[in-house]
């Protein structure tokens, strides 16, 4: 096909945290082809190595033949148009009074005060129901492009864009498609399943049966199941085999309490019953234990105890490299994304399993206001399994773990 801009209608479906505030002199604008050729690169090796590509130098070749590198440019060209504001920086929008939505909002996104006029959200964001559109000029490669829209199909169906969107801030939904697209794609591929049982057959099946032919989606055939013994995938795969999603509830009025609801079956897995303590807290963060299964949902993990006359002590589980340098981020493997369907709005899950964190790290607890830090012990991969199994099995708590056990 000829080199033409084929444009996507997008619409916001949850705050957005991106960029900053383009009213401000700094700010820029809050959706940016920077950030969306990330989150795309991003779902384009999902997808590749699901369907087989996963030698490190093969999956870089193909991405690099899609989106370019430091020496190569892409051939398919982004620009965002019709971009909306970002706005309530230092507000407590009305959606954000949950305190079900503000655990999912997190330290990094929402600022907690005995004075209400010094609680508020950290950075600004784009409001719900907000256009925007993507124009994508596709190239002159056919295989190219229909890797791309393979890519653009999985971040549209299982992503979002910017901050805090494996807590479902940050999902877009495509209203429509103008412009020539390769031959057997068609718009309403872009379009999410609007009922619960469309949502769950392809959770069912990864990829809906027009997505699974080798020859319209421009890769190779989905590889057969691994053995249950197969070593864990090192990064992101969307394959049934490295892959689980489920619907966690379907009767919900509005997005508002879709989040609400998914805020607080988090926070219920990952605490104690009757308690706002993980079962790590006596153990491990205050005493001497150094294991530290809640890892396995992510990391780092920061906990406060607060004093009678000062401002108390802050613990944080991090994960730092041996050499010493910055500490890393291990993203949690669960998302959460708020869905309309025929019953109301759902939360559909979904989780990656992966090895929890590269060779030659060490995963620390880091007391930031004084006292000694020390190394604790990673989860073991029964543990992590476990961990994620639990949440897809439909446990109200983590499984009962060792600290339990012993």
């Amino acid at each position: 096909m000829t080199s033409r801009w084929v444009t996507f209608h997008l619409r916001t479906m949850t705050p957005l945290f991106s960029g900053d505030d383009p009213k401000s002199e700094t700010g820029d604008s809050p959706i940016r082809v920077p950030s969306i050729r990330g989150v795309l690169r991003y779902w384009f090796r999902a997808v590749a190595a699901g369907h087989g590509i996963t030698a490190a130098e093969d999956l870089w070749t193909a991405e690099e033949a899609v989106f370019g590198s430091t020496t190569t440019p892409s051939p398919i060209a982004l620009r965002v148009s019709g971009c909306p504001e970002a706005t309530g920086r230092n507000t407590t929008p009305e959606w954000a009074r949950s305190n079900h939505v503000k655990y999912l909002l997190g330290q990094g996104l929402y600022v907690r005060d005995k004075d209400p006029r010094l609680s508020g959200l950290t950075r600004p964001y784009v409001d719900v129901g907000k256009p925007v559109n993507l124009d994508v000029r596709l190239s002159a490669d056919d295989i190219a492009n229909r890797r791309f829209l393979m890519a653009m199909w999985a971040w549209l169906t299982y992503g979002g864009l910017g901050a805090r969107t494996r807590r479902g801030f940050g999902r877009l939904v495509c209203d429509g498609v103008d412009g020539p697209l390769p031959s057997s794609w068609i718009d309403r591929m872009f379009t999410p399943p609007r009922t619960t049982a469309a949502w769950q057959s392809l959770l069912d099946q990864v990829y809906p049966r027009e997505l699974q032919n080798p020859q319209h989606i421009g890769l190779p055939q989905m590889p057969a199941d691994r053995p249950a013994d197969a070593p864990l995938a090192t990064f992101p795969t969307l394959h049934l085999d490295s892959w689980r999603g489920r619907i966690l509830g379907g009767s919900q009025r509005g997005w508002k309490d879709a989040m609400a609801f998914a805020g607080e079956k988090w926070r219920d897995y990952r605490t104690i019953e009757d308690s706002s303590q993980t079962d790590e807290w006596q153990p491990t963060i205050r005493h001497a234990d150094g294991r530290f299964p809640l890892a396995a949902l992510g990391l780092p993990v920061g906990y406060f105890l607060a004093a009678r006359h000062n401002d108390g002590v802050e613990y944080k589980a991090v994960v730092e490299p041996r050499s010493g340098v910055a500490p890393l981020r291990r993203a949690s493997p669960m998302w959460l994304l708020p869905v309309k369907t025929d019953r109301g709005w759902a939360v559909v899950s979904h989780c990656f399993w992966a090895e929890l964190l590269p060779d030659g790290v060490t995963l620390r607890l880091d007391v930031q206001s004084g006292g000694p830090s020390k190394d604790l012990t990673l989860p073991d991969r029964e543990t992590m399994e476990a961990a994620w199994d639990g949440w897809f099995d439909g446990y109200p708590r983590l499984p009962d773990n060792y600290f339990r056990q012993g």
